[in-house]
């Protein structure tokens, strides 16, 4: 909630304990659920409605609220298939894909991924059977916009949303759609991608057409779905697509990203909002950093920098008080580009137009955490960056945090993915202390194995960060929704089909692509459906 609108969340929490708020909308001055007289800032009376008297006897008996929203994710790319169906149009991972199997860890491509593009029925089965009712999707752009912008709309591309979307409803699933997670189409990046500003206006162009075929229906949207990974990984990683040299590539990418997310959402409250009555955020991906010597003031200055820049890269426009970069980021990149003799900093400057147009655009923030870094410091030596050869001489995300994030011995999956559920709840009372929070809802939270059907591991972790995530609410997060990542194994990018996140898993082995459930399905289900936290995980184990 907006200090100008209602009283914040954490200061009635101090007042009278514990509440919850039904209803949301950032366009009302005063809260559908409370009531409250304010004369100069300074809290005169206030009221609470039913609802929400409801909702904190909820919490205070251990249970989430009635409307809480539990579910499961996925992304378009990573499932739908079909990839030269209904009109669509390539995208950038079509392309690498086909042109670069090498660095794709398995050589594969999801040209037919889960096949959800002619299996979604099944895929509502599997939420059903879970016990979600939620379903967190992602729009294919170039499904929809073969060619990335709006003057030409694939029909076939719309009828498909529109069905999947018209069966989550009458199944009882509420679909939170996402704009775009990562599948750029391949005819916009020839023209620079997330670098060319344009791409401002051709995302508010693929926004307007969502809004248009979809939002009588949707009611959450998310704009984007983590910046951080779509701009590091994509603009500062040789083994994504697109690459190019991170510390140039990557910093254009995040900023024209939060233009484009705030021209999209002031788009839906200017011309849609008053009729579809829907909200619209965005969802950052976020991490949990610790310095890998707690004695050595070096990695204690490195985990906080590594936190800034990971973190409140994108957190600072949108809520922070000045509506610009974290001051850590600007000063460490103005040093560097002065040293690395650029004639201005690499990071991008907001003007005080983008500045009001980016600061508070979201209804709600979704916030994707996995895991913790261990970051040990980096520490430059400026000799080297007037050496030729030099690594340091050159832009890069790295050289500007001057740290080395470290995956720890305890990991506990295949993959650098362990189960840290205390930094989880740290990690949301920070953000929440450092910003004065809308409704958040955690769009993705999840681990990697190699596919074991019998996931004890996975049912601890899950069970481990919704109770963290249910800590962090009685400290006064206001968090209104949990989604795990993902509802089904699938596509993962350059790891391909070896790394595994499903709740079910798919045996792409098998044409027919069938999908099986596994252990940790029986956690979430037990715990979705009643709203409580059993005192043991096993408790909620069906098989």
């Amino acid at each position: 909630m907006w200090l100008t609108q209602v009283l914040t969340f954490n200061m009635l929490s101090d007042l009278v304990g514990l509440f919850y708020v039904a209803d949301y909308s950032s366009d009302s001055l005063i809260s559908m659920n409370i009531n409250i007289k304010e004369k100069n800032s300074i809290l005169e009376s206030y009221e609470f409605a039913t609802e929400a008297m409801r909702v904190t006897h909820a919490v205070a008996q251990n249970r989430f609220p009635n409307m809480f929203l539990f579910g499961a994710a996925s992304s378009a790319y990573q499932i739908e298939g079909a990839y030269n169906s209904s009109e669509k149009g390539m995208n950038v991972w079509d392309y690498w894909t086909h042109t670069n199997p090498d660095l794709i860890l398995d050589k594969s491509n999801a040209d037919d991924a889960c096949k959800s593009f002619y299996k979604y029925p099944d895929d509502i089965a599997l939420l059903k059977n879970l016990g979600a009712k939620a379903y967190r999707i992602s729009l294919s752009w170039s499904r929809i916009l073969p060619d990335g912008m709006s003057n030409f709309v694939s029909l076939e591309g719309v009828r498909y949303y529109n069905d999947l979307i018209n069966m989550m409803i009458l199944s009882g699933i509420t679909p939170v759609v996402t704009i775009h997670q990562g599948d750029i189409p391949m005819k916009l990046q020839m023209m620079g991608g997330w670098t060319n500003p344009n791409m401002t206006e051709y995302f508010k162009g693929f926004a307007r057409v969502a809004y248009s075929y979809f939002g009588d229906r949707v009611k959450y949207w998310i704009t984007i779905n983590d910046p951080w990974t779509l701009c590091n990984m994509q603009f500062g990683d040789a083994m994504r697509p697109v690459y190019s040299d991170s510390g140039v590539g990557n910093y254009l990418c995040g900023h024209h990203v939060l233009i484009a997310h705030a021209k999209a959402y002031r788009l839906y409250r200017e011309e849609f909002q008053w009729l579809q009555n829907g909200k619209v955020g965005i969802s950052i991906g976020t991490n949990w950093f610790e310095p890998a010597d707690s004695t050595s003031l070096d990695d204690l200055e490195a985990s906080e920098i590594s936190y800034q820049f990971a973190n409140y890269w994108f957190l600072n426009p949108l809520l922070g008080e000045k509506g610009d970069y974290p001051d850590i980021m600007r000063e460490q990149i103005a040093v560097d580009s002065q040293l690395q003799v650029f004639k201005q900093s690499r990071l991008p400057v907001f003007t005080d137009e983008e500045i009001q147009l980016v600061k508070f655009s979201l209804d709600f923030l979704g916030i994707g955490f996995f895991t913790t870094y261990e970051v040990k410091a980096k520490p430059i030596d400026l000799d080297s960056f007037y050496e030729y050869d030099s690594v340091l001489a050159k832009p890069s995300l790295e050289s500007d945090m001057e740290s080395i994030w470290l995956v720890h011995d305890e990991v506990q999956g295949a993959f650098d993915i362990k189960n840290t559920p205390d930094n989880f709840r740290k990690l949301l009372q920070k953000i929440n202390e450092d910003y004065v929070l809308p409704p958040v809802y955690i769009t993705a939270n999840g681990y990697a194995d190699l596919g074991e059907i019998v996931d004890y591991d996975r049912a601890k972790y899950h069970y481990d960060h919704i109770s963290a995530m249910f800590a962090a609410m009685a400290n006064g997060v206001d968090i209104r929704g949990y989604f795990a990542w993902s509802l089904m194994d699938s596509f993962e990018w350059q790891d391909g089909y070896r790394k595994r996140f499903g709740l079910y898993g798919v045996d792409f082995g098998d044409n027919d692509r069938p999908r099986v459930e596994k252990v940790s399905v029986g956690v979430l289900k037990n715990i979705f459906e009643t709203k409580v936290i059993p005192d043991e995980m096993n408790l909620a184990l069906s098989v």
